[in-house]
């Protein structure tokens, strides 16, 4: 097995069929990023409409004693972690986007700089989605022990 020196060991070159499924690939990511861009923007408008409705039904809960907070508090926290929610869902849609566009960039202009800078972009995308999802599971089994032991 003799290694060909001409070509550097991370030279890849992207030929016609690879480079056709990176084309449709960055079809759908650009899709999926501006029609969940469209949801976000509907879930916020949602939610800043709600929160009149909401404010009412918590003044409720305090009044009865469920909820040992007051009112501001609890509505301070709840937009805290919607907040903090957006931001993330806002980076991941950005990432999403960025990765279609300069991939597709670097596929019709030839620049392997945009390719790889499209690429490094999908892989902190799934990195942050990879994150989510450990934190989601084990925030999971952490509630599905403690509801099995109380």
């Amino acid at each position: 097995m003799e290694q060909n020196t001409t070509q550097s060991l991370f030279g890849l070159k992207v030929d016609y069929e690879s480079g056709s499924f990176f084309r449709e690939a960055t079809k759908w990511a650009r899709f999926i990023a501006i029609v969940y861009f469209v949801l976000f923007v509907l879930a916020v408008s949602l939610i800043i409409f709600a929160g009149e409705f909401a404010s009412g039904v918590f003044e409720q809960l305090v009044d009865q004693g469920v909820l040992p907070v007051s009112v501001a508090e609890f509505k301070a926290g709840l937009y805290t972690i919607v907040f903090v929610g957006g931001l993330i869902g806002l980076t991941m849609l950005a990432l999403l986007y960025r990765f279609a566009s300069l991939t597709r960039q670097g596929l019709e202009t030839n620049r392997q700089a945009s390719f790889n800078d499209g690429l490094k972009s999908l892989k902190y995308f799934f990195i942050i989605s990879g994150v989510l999802t450990v934190l989601g599971i084990v925030i999971s089994f952490i509630g599905t022990v403690a509801a099995f032991f109380i």
